[in-house]
């Protein structure tokens, strides 16, 4: 009898466990689903008075605005400019929006500094005549000061308090632009090269190290005393395990100084940048000497030999790589 109560003990720990393991999945699951899908609407404002302003939005080309589909966020009255960010529900990708200023009637003014609209990896920023440009304020109760970059808000007695503004058909298509742009992910090296050349980063998503020119990126490199970012945007929707840097098909190549790397997806990066190569790869092709105390790899080139310099990720890096597209 005992030893089936001990049994049952363990059966019962090994469902809550299974059960925790499964909500804590789902829970991450739903996380990384928002992170891919937020579409953000960030204004940079100063604002006069508390207040509570509103963002609406639609998604099917119309200006039929409606309180289910808005959000609303507090606002400090202060000299100080503000970040005021709208985070759009999961999934939703406006075509049309528009800002209510709030239900004050002693709201003075508020200054539009700026304004950001993000979606995955993709920005679209604005800042001088952002008002004119992109918005339409033909509603009575606001009013544009050109000079000061400032909306004055009109409250007049006895009417309905309601200041708005709304997007026309340039901020439209931009907005429409942004969410047709692709999730990617971008491998980045910041390097100082001395010849023109021509680089490829290859890649594999198995985590093995069977590359191949079928899954590369090649990008070409001017020779220049000064640093230069050299960016592989990867196809859409890969993820990768590991990757491998060539360093190019110039046997005249002297060295590559390696400043630092950056591995970018969607609202995730990982930066690196002391002892980058010491860390990160292997460099164990006899074409390639690593010289610590200048962060360069010298390229050596042997008569009667295939000229193919390279270095491809250690474990440390391909665990990072991965950690970016599952992180929570």
């Amino acid at each position: 009898m005992k030893a089936k109560n001990i049994l049952l003990s363990l059966f019962v720990l090994l469902v809550l466990g299974s059960c925790k393991n499964e909500t804590k999945k789902k829970e991450g699951d739903e996380k990384l689903a928002e992170l891919k899908e937020t579409f953000d609407v960030n204004f940079n404002l100063i604002v006069e008075k508390d207040d509570t302003f509103q963002l609406y939005y639609t998604e099917d080309g119309t200006l039929n605005f409606s309180d289910d589909k808005s959000i609303k966020s507090i606002v400090e009255g202060g000299a100080n400019a503000q970040d005021v960010l709208f985070k759009l529900p999961a999934g939703v990708l406006p075509t049309n929006i528009r800002l209510d200023f709030g239900d004050n009637p002693k709201q003075g003014s508020v200054l539009v500094n700026s304004l950001k609209l993000k979606y995955l990896n993709n920005e679209f920023n604005v800042t001088k005549d952002l008002v004119p440009r992109y918005f339409y304020l033909f509603n009575e109760q606001v009013k544009y000061d050109v000079a000061k970059s400032s909306i004055i808000i009109l409250s007049k007695p006895g009417q309905f308090y309601d200041p708005l503004m709304w997007c026309n058909e340039s901020l439209s298509q931009e907005m429409i632009k942004l969410a047709e742009l692709k999730e990617t992910f971008d491998v980045s090296f910041n390097l100082v090269i001395e010849k023109d050349d021509t680089f490829q980063l290859y890649y594999t998503e198995d985590g093995t190290l069977n590359f191949s020119d079928d899954k590369s990126i090649k990008t070409a490199v001017k020779g220049n005393a000064g640093a230069q970012d050299v960016l592989f945007k990867l196809p859409e929707d890969v993820l990768p395990s590991n990757i491998r840097l060539d360093f190019g098909d110039n046997p005249e190549q002297g060295s590559v100084v390696i400043n630092s790397m950056k591995l970018k997806y969607l609202k995730n990066e990982f930066n690196a940048t002391k002892d980058l190569v010491a860390r990160y790869f292997y460099l164990l092709n006899e074409q390639v000497k690593y010289d610590a105390a200048r962060s360069a790899i010298f390229m050596i080139n042997k008569q009667g030999q295939i000229h193919d310099p390279l270095m491809w990720s250690n474990e440390s890096l391909a665990d990072e790589m991965i950690k970016l597209y599952k992180k929570n």
